[in-house]
């Protein structure tokens, strides 16, 4: 049970196939609520996902749409065979953008 203050609600989507047990992903995203914004006061342990790789169909479009938001994007470099591209989020996440 998840509680939520007054006009606050989310939305929870699973990415991923059941075939692949370590490449599925839970979001939630959380609708706006009136209430003060806490994330600077979290601590170790409870900082959650700290890195993952998304796959995309236009790298070069992903990227641009990451920076415009405010996230910190690094070189293209390879991931094996496929073209990648890594970020970090406003928030510290490290995302790796797959083509």
């Amino acid at each position: 049970m998840i509680g939520l203050p007054p006009g606050g609600g989310l939305t929870i989507s699973l990415h991923g196939s059941v075939a692949h047990r370590f490449g599925r992903a839970e979001l939630v995203r959380y609708q706006p609520s009136i209430g003060q914004d806490l994330y600077a006061r979290t601590a170790l342990p409870a900082i959650g996902l700290l890195r993952a790789a998304i796959d995309v169909e236009d790298l070069d479009l992903c990227a641009r749409q990451c920076r415009e938001a405010g996230y910190r994007i690094l070189k293209e470099r390879s991931f094996g065979t496929r073209r990648g591209r890594s970020l970090q989020s406003p928030a510290g996440w490290w995302i790796d953008l797959l083509e």
